[in-house]
This record gives structure tokens, sequence and C-alpha cells, in this order.
């Protein structure tokens, strides 16, 4: 009797223990461990770090949701969680061009949460070439965020989700599902005038509200930031890609902990100074191997590029290690990292006299 007691009390404790390791909670999830969760999991966990963004006006009348007043609401856009701290990714232009009725910036937002709670966000920095924008929660408290991944590790084909608010604030965390339809989008105009690089491509539909809303890869990181679409095409949807998040994230901690400073952060571009676009170079007899680069059709006045040593119709090959392959300079420099006034090395084919030169350069900088 006791052997058949024993037996029984093993399975069920067996049973229970297998149970209660299949029930993980959203809130026990740690956004940059999600490898062995449910697809169901995983949504959950990215829907508490989705937030809707709502921008106020000094015109109308109050806006009350469940009690809580949003104010005048002019607008509304998507974004999401990245720091437990409460910094919040966007499109710049969801937060953009709002100014109030005395012609000052707005630079407070509303803050929705997944569960309605209402918060109020700060302007803190803004990355105006690739659209991006990093809002600030006021509150203090640790924040469910969602991790941001490489985007370098996406494949075409993949599953993604996004998580936004289309067409209204009855619409509130929406979650789509659809694939990467392209790693790689470039020199295309969006819907709403503004030039686009650097861009995933999406087959989810987007829909105004859905901007600034986050992608996920089944992992639950955010791989990019809904930016637009193509064409008045809403099933062409594009993304900022996520590696060029990280570094602005980075830039605007490090800005705001040295400095103390709360006012709006621009991130500045980091340039070489120099004109041109990229080129298939035929070289006879294999003199440039690598086949392609950057020509210089122009150096800017005082330009450390200039200073340095580099002429027009010099071909840049590399910057570091860096190989040359887009037109988009800046593109390149800030993908990998840099900043104004980082010291690079960059190597040059001169057409003139054949011969492959090395110069040190100080990258410089603008908004």
């Amino acid at each position: 009797m006791k052997k058949h007691c024993s037996i029984t009390l093993f399975f069920v404790c067996t049973i229970l223990i297998i149970f209660t390791r299949g029930c993980v909670k959203a809130e026990d999830i740690d956004s940059a461990q999600m490898e062995d969760i449910s697809f169901e999991q995983m949504v959950e966990h990215a829907n508490k770090s989705a937030v809707t963004i709502v921008v106020r006006s000094d015109e109308g009348p109050d806006v009350i949701m469940n009690r809580n007043v949003l104010g005048n609401v002019r607008s509304h856009g998507s974004g999401v969680i990245v720091t437990e701290d409460g910094y919040v990714v966007t499109s710049y232009h969801v937060v953009d061009k709002y100014s109030s009725e005395s012609g000052e910036k707005i630079e407070t937002f509303a803050i929705i949460m997944h569960d309605n709670e209402v918060l109020t966000a700060r302007l803190a920095g803004v990355y105006e070439r690739y659209d991006l924008a990093v809002l600030k929660i006021q509150e203090t408290r640790d924040f469910t965020f969602s991790a941001i991944g490489d985007s370098d590790m996406l494949s075409l084909g993949e599953s993604v989700i996004t998580i936004g608010t289309p067409h209204g604030l009855g619409f509130m965390n929406t979650v789509q599902k659809g694939i990467i339809s392209s790693l790689d989008r470039r020199g295309v105009r969006l819907n709403n005038g503004i030039p686009g690089d650097a861009m995933l491509q999406i087959d989810i539909p987007i829909a105004d509200g859905s901007s600034g809303s986050a992608v996920f890869n089944m992992k639950g990181q955010v791989v990019g930031i809904v930016r637009g679409t193509l064409r008045n095409e809403r099933w062409l949807a594009t993304a900022v890609i996520s590696n060029l998040v990280t570094p602005m994230i980075h830039k605007l901690q490090i800005h705001e902990e040295l400095t103390q400073d709360r006012e709006v952060y621009f991130i500045e571009h980091p340039c070489l100074g120099v004109e041109g676009r990229a080129v298939s170079v035929l070289i006879r007899e294999g003199q440039h191997p690598s086949r392609t680069g950057f020509r210089i059709r122009a150096l800017k006045d005082n330009s450390a590029a200039y200073d340095a040593g580099l002429r027009e119709d010099d071909i840049i090959t590399k910057v570091d290690d860096i190989t040359l392959d887009r037109e988009d300079l800046i593109f390149l420099l800030a993908y990998n990292g840099y900043s104004a006034g980082d010291i690079v090395n960059v190597t040059v084919y001169r057409s003139l006299t054949g011969e492959y030169l090395e110069f040190e350069v100080e990258l410089g900088s603008f908004q």
C-alpha cells in the first residue's frame, strides 16, 4: 500500500512540475532570453512593451479614456519600450512638427500602456535622417521592455509580428503577423514623403497610427521600427532596421548620464565630408580587386578629409575594415557605430597614379 501511494505521489509531483514549467508567465520572461517559449507567450510579453503615443494639443475638448484625461488629442502613433527605465522608440514623424498655440514645440506626450494606464513622456532624442525618435517615460519604475535584436540575423521570408495602434485609439495594441519581404530596401520615397534607406520591407498592412510600432522576430526581439508605406500601397510596409536603433539608444544613454541634460538630444551623423557615388570599378590588370568603392566627386571646404590628403576622383575602398559597397557613406558609418570625432583609417585607390593610399581622418558631423 505504501509502495502504491509512493508511486502515485511520484507521478502527481512529476505532472505538476511539468505543468508548472510549461506555464511561464509573461512577467517572468527575460526579454533577452526567449528561446524556449511559445508563440503566444512571446506575443504576451511583446504586447506589454508596446505603447500608444498621443500627441497633445492646446485646442479642442479633452479626451477621456478609462477615466484618464489624455488632454486634447491632436494625433497618435505607436512605440515600444526598449529599456527597463522607460526609453520608448518610435518614428520621428510621429512626434515632429507639432507646436502649441504659442508656437513652442510640444515635448511632452501621453503614453498609453497595454492595460490602458496613461503615463507622461518627454522627447529625449532624435535621429532625423532615419526617422527615429526616443521618448523617456517620466514615471520612475521598472518597465516591461523588449530587447533590441540584431537585424543582420534576419532572413528573407522570416516570420515577424507588429504591435501598434492603426486607425484610432479603439485599435490599440493590434497584433499582426507577416514575413520579411525584403532585407535591404534602398532609395525609395515613402507615402509620407520621407526618403527611405536601410529599411526592411514587410507584408503587414500599415494604417495611420501604425508608424513607430515595433517589428518583432519570433524571439520577441525588436528588429525594426515601422516607418511608412510605399507608393500608397498599405501592404508595402517598411521599417527602419534595429541595428540603427541600438547605437542611438547607447549614445543617448551616455549623453544623459554624463550631462544630466534633459533637453532634446539630436544625434549627429558622422561624416567624412565628401560627396560622390558608389561605383563598380573596373581597373585593368586587376589593380583594384575589390571592384567596388565610392568615387569622390567633391570635398567640402575645410573638411578633415581634404586636410588629410583625399582628393577628387579618389575611390574610397575601405573605412577601417569596412568595405564600401553602397552609396550612403553616412549609413555605413552610423550602422557600424561611429561617432563624430572618431579617427578612422581611409583606404583609397588613386586613379591618377594607380596606387592605394591610406589616410587617417577625423570624422565630422551634421544633424
